[in-house]
């Protein structure tokens, strides 16, 4: 799989994992770059509106890059 490829299996885990398919958990250790943490820590932040949208954002992004 290329870079792209490997984004978009990822995405979708993470959306399949976040709607409750928790079979597709890994456990693997993963070094995080300190620019990702700060964008973890930001969207802790939102409010649950806004991670709403978030997460619709993600989801239209794997629906348009399928088509």
């Amino acid at each position: 799989m290329n870079v792209h490829e490997d984004t978009l299996q990822g995405l979708r885990e993470i959306r399949d994992y976040v709607r409750g398919d928790k079979a597709r958990a890994r456990s693997v250790a993963v070094e995080v770059p300190d620019e990702e943490i700060e964008f973890i820590r930001v969207y802790r932040n939102l409010s649950k509106d806004n991670k709403h949208k978030t997460k619709a954002f993600v989801d239209d992004l794997l629906r348009v890059s399928n088509q």
